[in-house]
């Protein structure tokens, strides 16, 4: 973040961790999903700051580096480059380049990515096992390659999942090859610390009552805070 924000010359730029990382092993290296939030300050409203964003990373162990990582792979999704999600028709592509504020880079990202992501996600259903988009995706394009950040949500063998994945991919006819796929489900992103619920005065039957269901409707909050890590 520091060096991001070290770019900037002549004029102050903030880039901030915004959440819990999420972290997988992958053959030998730690692939990262961070959030980021990111603004000039005061905020230039020509390039839509501030505005917010992953950075997927592959990082391998080096112990001669003072961080205890070399980073092998580091790309930026900024939320400023969206590709709408339609919840009824996913492979419609008539919203294509209407959220893209960035041009199409150089070619990488220039076909419609939607029929390829609802490809994607039907793919990977099978029996017992639905996975499906959950929203806008983040891409960005460089070195003759399409990444794209995408929420998901699946039942995997009866039980509930939900994160994001990272695509890369290759421009091929009129769609895209997929290189590589990293999965970053949200109980990887390790757990959270549950708020402490607030006391309840106890002035009557009525308030005790009220007390009990303030009791759990916390109880229940702390259980979602730490399925959704926040």
């Amino acid at each position: 973040c520091q060096a991001y924000q070290d770019w900037c010359t002549g004029f102050t730029c903030l880039l901030q961790q915004n959440g819990r990382p999420f972290l997988r092993e992958s053959k030998g290296s730690c692939e990262m999903l961070v959030p980021f939030i990111w603004s000039e300050i005061p905020a230039n409203t020509l390039f839509a700051d501030p505005y917010t964003g992953f950075k997927f990373i592959r990082a391998t162990p080096n112990p001669a580096s003072s961080y205890g990582y070399t980073i092998s792979w580091e790309t930026e999704m900024d939320t400023v480059n969206s590709v709408a999600y339609n919840w009824e028709y996913p492979s419609n592509i008539s919203s294509w380049n209407l959220t893209i504020l960035s041009p199409p880079w150089n070619g990488e990202c220039s076909k419609p990515v939607q029929p390829f992501f609802t490809q994607y996600f039907t793919q990977k259903n099978a029996l017992a096992t639905v996975w499906r988009q959950q929203g806008d995706a983040f891409l960005v394009g460089t070195g003759g390659l399409c990444q794209a950040t995408v929420p998901y949500a699946a039942v995997v063998a009866g039980e509930l999942q939900s994160g994001h994945v990272v695509l890369v991919m290759i421009p091929s006819g009129d769609s895209y090859e997929l290189i590589f796929e990293s999965v970053f489900p949200i109980a990887d992103c390790g757990p959270g610390e549950p708020p402490a619920p607030t006391p309840t005065p106890n002035t009557g039957a009525a308030s005790s009552m009220i007390a009990g269901v303030v009791h759990m409707v916390a109880v229940l909050c702390v259980s979602a805070v730490i399925c959704v890590c926040l």
